[in-house]
C-alpha cells in the first residue's frame, strides 16, 4: 500500500510537470481572464469583435505549431510518464479488488456497495457555481459602463453635432464614479450659466440697464451647445446626513415609474428594501436603504415585510385605485413578471375568473389595511395617485421632489430638470420597463357587478380619505377618467413637530405586525397549477407540504 501510493504520488508529479495529468492551465486561466475582463454593456462594436477573433484565431495557429515543434526527447519523457501513471493506477485497483474479495470471503471486511466505472470514463465532479446576488456598488457600475457605451454609439453617430464642438463620450483616464461626479458637478455650473444669462437678459431688455454684452455671449454659447439625453446620463449614490424617505404603496400601484422619474430628474439611484425582479430593469438600488448612499426608498411594508428594519423620517405615499391595482398584481403574480398580461384558453377562463374573485375579496382588504395603516401614522405624509402621475407628470414629480428633498422651491435647479425629463420623451417609455395596457379603469371590465359590488362594500370611506371621489364606486370607465386632480396635486400632512433639542420624528419601517394576515394570503402556487401554468413539481417547503 504504502510503495503503491509513493508510486503513484512521483508519477502524479512528473506528469503534472508535463501537464499530462491536469489540462492545459495556461487556457484555463485566460478563460478566467476574459470572464473576469469581460464589459458590462449590452454589446462590442464589431471592430472589438472583430480583433478579438483575430486574436482567437492567430493563438490556435501558434498551438498548433507549438504542437508540432515537440522534440522526441520530450514526446519520450512524456509517454513514459503516462505509462508510469497508468501502471501505478493498474496496481492501486488490483490491490483494491483483492482486498475487497478478500474481505467478502471472511464476511468481516469492507464491501463497496456501488464501485464506480473507470476514472477515464467518469467525468470530474463541476463545482456548484456561485450565486451570490451582486452588491450595489457592482450594480450601479454595471449601469453606468452600460449606459457610457450607448452614449459612445449616439455621439458616433452624430459626429456634426458633438465631435464638431470637442465633445466626447467618455473622458480619458477616469473611472466611472469620477465621470459620474464631474457631470453632476458640471451640470450645477451649466445651471448658474443659465440663471445668469436669464438675468442679464432681463436686464438688457429693461430700460436704462446695461449688461456686459461679451460675457453674455460667451455664457449663450456655453449653454446651447448639444445637451446630453437623459437616458444617457450617469447616476450617483447620495449619502444622506438623516433618516431616509421612503415611497410606499400597495403593489402594482407606480413604485417603478416613480422611482425612475426620481432617478432621472435627481441623478442620485433610489433603494427598495427588497431584491425583486427590478434589477433587470435597471433600478440598482435594490436592498439599499442605508443612509449612507440612498434617500429615497421603495416599500411595501406593511403588505410584506423587506430587509431588517430601518428608519424613514418622511413618506410619500402613492396611491392607486384598488380595481386597477389588483388586477395588475394578479397579473404579476399569475406570470411572474412585471409586463406579461395573464392569458388563457378557453377551458382555463372559468376557473381563472373564480381564482380572481376569490383573490380580489382577499386583496381589497389588504389595500384598504395597508392606506389606512398609513394614515394613521404621527409622521410627515405626501399622498400623490397614480392617476395624477401618469396625467400630469411634472406637477406631481416637483411636489415629490420637493417634498423628499426638503426643499421650499425647486425653481432654480430641480425644476427645470423636472421639466426637462418630463418633456423629452413619452411618459410610457421613462418608465423602467414598458408597462402592461395600463390607463384609468381598464380592470372594470375583469369585475362581475356582483364582485363588485361586494368590494365596493364599506370601502367608500377610504377612498374619500386618498383623495377619490364617489364615481369609483360606480363601475363606469368614463367617469373614472374624467375624475379631477388632487388639489394642488398633492395631500401633504405634517407630523407631530420634535420637542427642543430633540431630532425629527421618525418612523421604524418592516417593524410589526403586517396587513396581510394568513387569513389573507393566496397559495399561489395551488392557483398557478390548477391553471396549468406550472408543472407539477413537489416542493418540500413547509407551506406546499401543508397544502398538500
Amino acid at each position: 500500500g504504502p510503495a503503491l501510493e509513493a508510486a503513484g504520488g512521483v508519477a502524479e508529479m512528473v506528469a503534472r510537470s508535463l501537464n499530462l495529468s491536469g489540462g492545459d492551465d495556461d487556457d484555463d486561466d485566460e478563460e478566467g481572464e476574459k470572464r473576469d475582463t469581460g464589459t458590462h454593456g449590452e454589446g462590442e462594436d464589431d471592430d472589438d469583435d472583430a480583433a478579438a477573433e483575430e486574436k482567437k484565431e492567430q493563438k490556435e495557429e501558434e498551438e498548433e505549431e507549438g504542437k508540432e515543434e515537440v522534440n522526441d526527447d520530450d514526446a519520450a519523457a512524456s509517454a513514459s510518464a503516462k505509462a508510469l501513471v497508468d501502471a501505478a493506477r493498474e496496481a492501486v485497483n488490483k490491490s483494491e479488488s483483492e482486498e475487497g474479495a478478500a474481505g467478502g470471503e471472511g464476511g468481516g471486511g469492507r464491501v463497496d456497495a456501488a464501485k464506480p466505472a473507470d476514472d477515464k470514463t467518469r467525468p470530474p465532479p463541476k463545482p456548484a457555481p456561485l450565486r451570490a446576488p451582486p452588491d450595489p456598488d457592482t450594480l450601479l457600475a454595471r449601469l453606468n459602463t452600460r449606459r457610457l457605451y450607448h452614449r459612445h454609439r449616439h455621439y458616433r453617430a452624430r459626429p456634426e453635432t458633438y465631435a464638431a464642438h470637442g465633445i466626447v463620450a467618455v473622458p480619458p483616464n477616469k473611472t466611472v464614479e469620477e465621470i459620474a461626479l464631474g457631470e453632476w458637478e458640471f451640470l450645477l455650473e451649466w445651471q448658474r450659466w443659465r440663471n445668469t444669462c436669464v438675468i442679464m437678459k432681463h436686464k438688457r431688455e429693461q430700460k436704462g440697464q446695461t449688461i456686459d454684452e461679451d460675457k453674455f455671449d460667451r455664457l449663450y454659447a456655453l449653454i446651447s451647445k448639444p445637451r446630453l439625453p437623459t437616458k444617457y446620463e450617469l447616476l450617483l449614490f447620495s449619502p444622506c446626513p438623516m433618516a431616509v424617505a421612503v415611497l410606499a404603496s400597495y403593489p402594482r400601484s407606480g413604485n417603478s415609474l416613480c422611482r425612475t422619474l426620481f432617478e432621472r430628474c435627481s441623478l442620485r439611484v433610489s433603494g427598495s428594501d427588497m431584491r425583486g425582479g427590478l434589477i433587470e430593469h435597471d433600478l440598482v438600488g435594490e436592498a439599499a436603504v442605508s443612509t449612507n448612499r440612498v434617500q429615497y426608498v421603495k416599500t411595501h411594508f406593511p403588505e410584506r415585510r423587506g430587509t431588517p428594519a430601518f428608519h424613514a423620517r418622511r413618506v410619500v405615499l402613492l396611491v392607486r385605485n384598488p380595481f386597477d391595482a389588483i388586477q395588475s398584481y394578479w397579473n404579476l403574480m399569475v406570470t411572474n413578471t412585471h409586463t406579461n398580461t395573464a392569458e388563457f384558453s378557453d377551458e382555463q377562463k372559468e376557473l381563472a375568473k373564480r381564482h380572481f374573485a376569490e383573490v380580489a375579496r382577499k386583496e381589497i382588504q389588504v389595500w384598504k389595511n395597508f392606506h389606512e395603516y398609513w394614515l394613521s401614522q404621527d409622521i410627515d405624509l405626501l399622498l400623490v395617485r397614480y392617476e395624477d402621475l401618469i396625467r400630469y407628470p411634472a406637477k406631481v414629480v416637483r411636489k415629490i421632489m420637493a417634498f423628499t428633498l426638503d426643499v421650499k422651491n425647486l425653481a432654480t435647479f430641480f425644476g427645470p430638470r423636472v421639466d426637462r425629463v418630463i418633456q423629452e420623451e413619452e411618459l410610457e417609455k421613462l418608465g423602467s420597463y414598458k408597462p402592461r395596457s395600463g390607463g384609468i379603469g381598464k380592470s372594470i371590465q375583469n369585475y362581475p357587478p356582483e364582485l363588485f359590488q361586494e368590494m365596493t362594500h364599506g370601502l367608500l370611506h377610504i377612498l374619500k380619505r386618498v383623495g377619490y371621489t364617489d364615481d369609483f364606486v360606480i363601475p363606469d370607465k368614463t367617469l373614472w377618467e374624467k375624475d379631477e386632480p388632487l388639489r394642488e396635486y398633492a395631500y401633504q400632512w405634517d407630523g407631530t413637530p420634535p420637542a427642543e433639542g430633540e431630532k425629527g420624528t421618525t418612523i421604524v419601517i418592516n417593524g410589526g405586525p403586517l396587513v396581510r394576515t394568513p387569513d389573507l394570503d393566496t397559495n399561489w402556487r395551488n392557483v398557478k397549477q390548477s391553471l396549468g401554468l406550472l408543472k407539477d413539481v413537489k416542493c418540500d417547503c413547509a407551506r406546499c407540504r401543508a397544502g398538500r
